[in-house]
């Protein structure tokens, strides 16, 4: 029985629902714009890294630890049929942190916050640290996703502070 509700559970991954239709495209998902994505399961967008610690605590319990790298925030590319978006994304998972800092940056930088920010110097300097992060060069990649395999699907905040995503919070991870 554990070999057959494995394989139900395969099968589930790799076709999509259980009712057998897709449930389709998310009207509110538009080319060209940035959304955070979280996937049920295991995603290709996520792995375990591990880092030196430099504590004495640290160091005696070998001094490594480990760090989840994720990509969540994907620019969509295009839709077709069915559940299916092309999505844009860093080439490497290293780049994480970084790709999703400049993705909140770039969604941070409108007219208005560009106006509010530059009327104060703590504003300017917040402006100059958004610009800095939103410039940043990562190569990209594109991968079709089915949509029917991610859990939640937002709009990227315009400040990493609204965030509940540990990643989306300080670009500097």
């Amino acid at each position: 029985m554990r070999n057959g509700s494995f394989c139900l559970l395969i099968s589930l991954l790799l076709t999509g629902p259980v009712r057998g239709e897709s449930s389709g495209i998310p009207a509110f998902l538009q080319p060209g714009q940035d959304y955070v994505m979280k996937f049920a399961g295991p995603s290709p967008f996520e792995k375990s890294v591990r880092i030196s610690v430099g504590t004495d605590q640290a160091e005696r319990n070998g001094g490594r630890r480990t760090k989840q790298l994720a990509i969540e925030v994907f620019t969509i590319v295009s839709r077709a049929g069915g559940s299916w978006v092309l999505v844009e994304h860093p080439k490497e998972i290293d780049d994480a942190t970084k790709w999703n800092a400049k993705r909140v940056a770039m969604a941070s930088l409108t007219p208005q916050s560009i106006a509010a920010l530059q009327s104060t110097e703590d504003g300017r300097a917040r402006l100059e640290q958004l610009r800095a992060r939103a410039s940043v060069e990562i190569e990209t990649s594109r991968t079709w996703v089915n949509v029917d395999h991610v859990v939640t699907i937002r709009k990227v905040p315009i400040e990493p502070s609204q965030s509940d995503s540990p990643g989306l919070k300080d670009g500097s991870q």
